[in-house]
């Protein structure tokens, strides 16, 4: 047997197999990070939420994050967004507060506590 050509080929092997995971791993590297969407199934609409005024703005606890919430007159709730607010970090008083659930009446309220609690 040609140890030499055993080698040469077994070396292009190698190359071509280190050069297709290269292109793997970059591909999966440059694609973007997608939302985490789990927190929107957990929205409960009863009815179209356009044809119900809003009532109030929840914020909660919601896995170690807080999301926010639009409530409707018919009870339908909407998902606002997720604010990256580590509740271990917080104190028990506001931890207590965000696990039971914080109802504000209108945007003002509502950006007041986003700017406390992010800033």
């Amino acid at each position: 047997m040609n140890y030499r050509k055993f080698y040469r080929i077994s070396g292009a092997v190698i190359a071509v197999f280190t050069l297709l995971w290269l292109v793997a791993f970059v591909f999966l590297l440059s694609k973007p990070n997608e939302p985490d969407n789990s927190i929107q199934s957990e929205t409960t609409i009863t009815q179209p939420v356009t044809t119900a005024p809003l009532d109030y703005y929840l914020v909660r606890s919601h896995l170690n994050n807080v999301a926010i919430y639009e409530v409707y007159t018919n009870g339908a709730q909407s998902f606002i967004r997720t604010l990256e607010i580590d509740l271990s970090l917080l104190r028990a008083q506001d931890k207590a507060a965000f696990d039971e659930g914080i109802i504000l009446k209108d945007k003002q309220s509502l950006a007041s506590l986003i700017e406390d609690f992010t800033s």
